[in-house]
Parts: C-alpha cells; structure tokens; sequence
C-alpha cells in the first residue's frame, strides 16, 4: 500500500525549522535554520580546512564576525527582533550554534554527509 503524503503547511515548515534557545544574557530567543543565502553566506568565509580549535575559532570569528553577523546570525533571528549592533557576542554565539545544529551542520551532520558522498562515489553504486 502507498502512503499518501500531504503537502506541509507553511505554519507547519516554520515548526519544523525553528527552535527557541535560552541564551546566556537570560533572553529567550527563536531563531530558523540557515536559509540558502545565509548557508552560501556562510560556506564562502569558512576555512576548506574547518576549524579545529580555539586559536582557529578566535582568528576566524576575528576576521569574519562583522560578515557572520550581518549575514548569517541575525537574519536567522525570528525573535525578537535583534540589530548586528544590539546582541552581545555570547548571545551571537549561542545562535549561531543553535542555527548550525537546526540546519544540520553538527559534526555528526557532517560525518553523515561524509559516508553518504564516500558510498555514492564507490564504483559499485
């Protein structure tokens, strides 16, 4: 017998995408997975090497902070409303966590996505 699917709402889709964090100033804040835009946004400044530890993370958030924030962690706050000027760095981060994990992108994502491309490129696929 087939299953017969029935389309997801809109309401039901921003369920689904959605999550709200407690983040460290004491705010509640809802936030959405990376969208297309935010997820190239993102894409285009992390390192092809990923980044492995603290020194990395520091040089990297660094360099690219003014960018995530504009283009990655606030668009992504549904919320309340929150300026790049208004939320403090921890709170940032503790977004951007939330946003990544929501979106997939943990490192267990990762090492999923990873076994899945190694199989679809064996010859016997």
């Amino acid at each position: 017998m087939t299953e017969t699917l029935i389309p997801t709402s809109v309401e039901e889709y921003a369920e689904l995408t959605t999550t709200t964090i407690g983040v460290p100033s004491g705010a509640n804040i809802k936030v959405k997975a990376l969208g297309v835009h935010s997820m190239v946004s993102l894409m285009e400044i992390l390192p092809e090497s990923g980044i492995s530890d603290r020194s990395e993370l520091s040089r990297f958030l660094a360099s690219n902070l003014n960018e995530l924030l504009e283009k990655v962690i606030v668009p992504n706050i549904i919320e309340p409303k929150l300026s790049v000027h208004a939320i403090t760095f921890t709170d940032a981060m503790e977004c951007l966590s939330a946003q990544m994990e929501i979106s997939g992108m943990t490192p267990e994502d990762e090492e999923e996505l990873e076994g899945f491309l190694d199989q679809s490129d064996s010859p016997n696929t």
